[in-house]
């Protein structure tokens, strides 16, 4: 997996990068944990993992939004880009949902009653 995108930070974030391929991306956006930040030095230094942050309100990502979604939201519509969902799983599935994320394709929770 070359992408991982993390929005709890802590122990998930070491779980995230671990499954990253060599010279993956983590990508941390939010720390829902309350924890820090958390990755074994193994996946920094032998696969060489590359950590970002992201924040959707810094002033350099908030002036681009705008543009972003006048050239995207039409592709969407168009069906150009689409993300097809290969599952769903209901949360108590957890474990079943990262083995098929990890073999490929989109999961989504049910989170419904």
């Amino acid at each position: 997996m070359p992408l991982g995108i993390d929005g709890v930070a802590g122990k998930a974030t070491a779980t995230i990068a671990g499954v990253l391929s060599e010279s993956g991306t983590l990508l941390v956006y939010a720390l829902m944990s309350g924890e820090p930040v958390t990755i074994a030095p193994l996946d920094l230094i032998a696969k060489r993992v590359v950590v970002k942050g992201f924040f959707l309100n810094h002033p350099d990502v908030e002036l681009k939004i705008p543009n972003a979604l006048r050239e995207t939201a039409p592709l969407v519509a168009s069906g150009v880009i689409r993300v097809p969902i290969a599952a769903t799983y209901r949360l108590t599935a957890f474990r079943e949902a990262v083995a098929h994320v990890q073999r490929g394709g989109k999961v989504v929770f049910d989170i419904g009653e």
